[in-house]
Parts: structure tokens; C-alpha cells; sequence
């Protein structure tokens, strides 16, 4: 009697994990789908108003990305602590001492990135621009997240690290918005 009484309590135990377990996928999958369809309809209402399609897009993609590693990283620790009995305060004090190791050991992407998402969100440039950035004057190519792409006069390409950037022109703006901007 005591034996098939541990026997029912550990299949109900079991089936109650793996409920909960699909649960959790099931819930993920629906907050990706309907975040992304979001995030996706609302840089699409964006795009009716800008006239950069190239900027929106890439911020669309880091916007879907970044909500993505957000959503699985959350679900995945619930999925330990709930499913597997794992408890993830450790596993989350690592992943935050690992994130800030690799933010130290990446500084110049991250400057990149940030400076990337600065460039974008300002509106200072556009591909087809004339610029000067540092000591390279040229068309912009180019516009992402890591770095600016210049073509000079005599051809040649320059790709400038965002990180680097430390002044830059706009020869292309209209006369009463031409500036110069300078970013430290």
C-alpha cells in the first residue's frame, strides 16, 4: 500500500513537472510571437512617417533580438527553477558577473553599438550623405550598428568604427539646418 502510494505521488509529480514545463514553453512562444508582432507593427508605423527605411529596419532587428534573448533567458530560468528543481539564483549571479566581464572585455563594441544606436535614433546622417568624419570626407555608404562606410573622391572605402568617431560634418543637410556636430 505505502510503496504504490510513493508510486502514484512520484507519476503525479512527474506529470505535474511536465505540465508545467510545456506550460512554460507554450507561454513563450506565445509572448515572442505577439512581442515581435508588436514591436514589428509598430517600427512599421514608423516607417509610413520616416523616410529611412534602412534605419528603421536596423533598429527593428536589434529591437527583435534583444526582446528575444529577454524572453528565452527568462523562460529558460523558469524552466530550471520550476521544472528541474534547480535553484537559479546562482545561475543568474553568474550570467550577471559574465555579462559584465564580457561588457569589460568588449568595451569597443559596445561603444559601437551604442554609438551606432545614437547615430541612427538622431537622424545626423543618412546614406547618400556628404561627410566629413575625422579626417575622411566622403558619400556615406553605408550606416549600421558597428560603423560607418565613406567612399572619397578618389574611390576609396573607408570603414570608420563607430567607436572612433569623435567629430563629423554634414555637407548634405540644407543650408538653414547646416551644422556641425560634435560628439564626445
Amino acid at each position: 500500500m505505502n510503496e504504490s502510494l510513493v508510486s502514484m505521488v512520484s507519476e503525479n509529480i512527474i506529470l505535474w513537472s511536465l505540465v508545467k514545463g510545456i506550460i512554460i514553453v507554450v507561454v513563450t512562444m506565445i509572448v515572442l510571437s505577439s512581442g515581435q508582432m508588436m514591436i514589428n507593427r509598430y517600427f512599421d508605423m514608423m516607417s509610413k512617417h520616416k523616410k529611412n527605411m534602412n534605419k528603421i529596419i536596423t533598429i527593428k532587428k536589434v529591437s527583435n533580438n534583444i526582446f528575444k534573448v529577454i524572453i528565452i533567458f527568462v523562460a529558460v530560468t523558469m524552466f530550471l527553477n520550476s521544472v528541474l528543481g534547480i535553484d537559479t539564483t546562482s545561475i543568474i549571479t553568474v550570467a550577471g558577473v559574465s555579462g559584465i566581464a564580457v561588457g569589460f572585455a568588449s568595451q569597443n563594441i559596445v561603444k559601437d553599438l551604442i554609438m551606432g544606436m545614437m547615430l541612427l535614433m538622431e537622424d545626423h546622417i543618412t546614406i547618400g550623405d556628404v561627410i566629413k568624419v575625422n579626417a575622411y570626407k566622403g558619400v556615406v555608404e553605408d550606416l549600421n550598428l558597428r560603423s560607418i562606410t565613406l567612399r572619397d573622391e578618389e574611390d576609396v572605402l573607408h570603414i570608420i568604427p563607430n567607436n572612433i568617431i569623435k567629430d563629423f560634418s554634414n555637407y548634405s543637410k540644407p543650408k538653414e539646418n547646416k551644422e556641425e556636430v560634435i560628439h564626445e
